[in-house]
């Protein structure tokens, strides 16, 4: 007799996992709404759901409203794992109202830069690396020389080069606090990295000669790289149409008052494909204002903010550092998530996860700090490129002089079934 419910496993930011249960019924869009209130966010539209395709190493983001079930039973096998991460960065991290949110996009970017997912070049990343090693393990001590051994043994595109140049950035970087590690992290990561999410390798007819051309998504736009130079960005707003025929992606511009058509084929239709269906999301994202309901801060106590740590051997409130796996169950199967309120899995009841009240009390014995630094004025040293709705407005009314901006300009998406082609226009 076949199971009518699936057993999930869901990894956090943090690295600590938690257990679901779904049935063919249950929408993507109910558990995410259960983790949001285990972790105490209410900044939801920045984050997602996402598996990895093996073969490939891609993510794969879920739909919200389908179906988890229908979504991964056909691409993944047993055990089915997901992971909880930033689908969207924020322009300037300092536009989220809430540490706790700002948090997450660092905890995000971390583990883009341990993945070596990040586009930059090997001293850049080592850097990066620095600010990780001391936000999280304090200043450089030698006895801890075999726990950095450790942390590099399991980093990816690692090289003795760069081990050399994390830690002598590292020793550099005595005396300074997590909080400001953290916010340096962002700020140096924004202008290098664009905190790209996407990245396809892709071909150009207008420069045949380059070799390893690289198109991402991200929050300023559509970037070009070269292995880890950066080429181009095309920003957002200089975007006025897109579209895709067969492997081949193009979009046109306006810059300083001229047209242009840029072309970029892909190896696959359907690869080209899904990066069409994904700028179309990006686009309707980036180009709108974020303002969080005021109605959701009435009465609202800040969540504390705990931190993880780099060196401790229970570094964060995580199941896998307590050793501790879910016991997935029928006893936890009986309330699947048709009321996000109801959390139906006993291991689900607390904001650490499971055994929260154990982690509390490990905590106090354990010396950990939670830190409440990154609100008020200490955030303001963050300085960024903000590229908001300001600098958007500006180059729509330069690129359309005649036009009227506003956060909810229209689109029309029109489609050509015989010739294969999708289109994607600003009204």
């Amino acid at each position: 007799m076949a199971l009518n419910y699936k057993a999930i496993q869901i990894e956090l930011l943090d690295g600590s996992d938690i257990a679901r249960s779904i049935y063919k019924k249950t929408k993507t869009q109910e558990i995410l709404e259960n983790v949001f209130m285990m972790l105490n966010l209410i900044e939801k539209e920045y984050f997602g759901l996402y598996y990895i395709k093996v073969q490939t190493d891609e993510r794969v983001w879920l739909n919200l409203n389908e179906t988890v079930w229908s979504q991964i039973t056909k691409v993944l096998n047993p055990p089915y794992q997901l992971y909880f991460g930033v689908k969207y960065f924020p322009y300037d991290p300092l536009l989220l109202q809430e540490d706790i949110s700002l948090y997450m996009m660092y905890l995000q970017l971390r583990r883009e830069v341990k993945d070596g997912r990040v586009i930059c070049s090997e001293s850049e990343r080592g850097e990066l690396l620095a600010y990780i090693f001391q936000a999280e393990g304090s200043d450089y001590d030698d006895k801890y020389i075999h726990k950095h051994q450790n942390f590099f043994a399991n980093l990816t595109k690692n090289s003795r080069k760069l081990e050399t140049a994390v830690l002598q950035a590292y020793q550099q970087l005595r005396g300074t606090n997590p909080q400001t590690c953290e916010m340096k992290l962002m700020e140096k990561a924004l202008p290098v990295t664009f905190y790209n999410q996407e990245v396809h390798p892709v071909r150009s007819d207008a420069q045949p000669g380059l070799k390893r051309l690289t198109l991402t998504l991200g929050p300023v736009g559509i970037g070009l790289y070269q292995g880890t130079v950066k080429l181009d960005i095309f920003g957002w707003m200089e975007i006025w149409n897109v579209g895709y025929i067969n492997h081949t992606f193009w979009f046109r511009i306006v810059r300083d008052g001229e047209k242009s058509k840029h072309k970029f084929h892909f190896e696959h239709n359907k690869t080209c494909e899904g990066v069409w269906k994904s700028f179309r999301k990006y686009f309707q994202f980036y180009i709108q204002d974020r303002k969080l309901d005021p109605k959701l801060l009435w009465g609202r106590v800040p969540p504390q903010v705990q931190r993880v740590t780099l060196f401790s051997e229970q570094s964060t409130p995580s199941i896998k550092n307590m050793n501790i796996r879910p016991k997935i169950s029928i006893g936890n199967m009986t309330g699947l998530l048709s009321d996000p309120g109801s959390p139906g899995n006993s291991l689900l009841q607390d904001h650490y996860g499971v055994n929260g009240d154990n982690i509390r009390k490990q905590a106090l014995s354990e010396n950990f700090s939670v830190d409440n630094s990154l609100s008020g004025s200490n955030r303001s040293s963050l300085s960024v490129l903000n590229e908001g709705s300001t600098k958007l407005e500006g180059l729509f009314q330069q690129n359309n002089p005649q036009g009227s901006f506003n956060s909810t300009n229209t689109f029309t998406v029109t489609g050509d079934t015989e010739s294969k082609i999708e289109s994607l226009t600003v009204l």
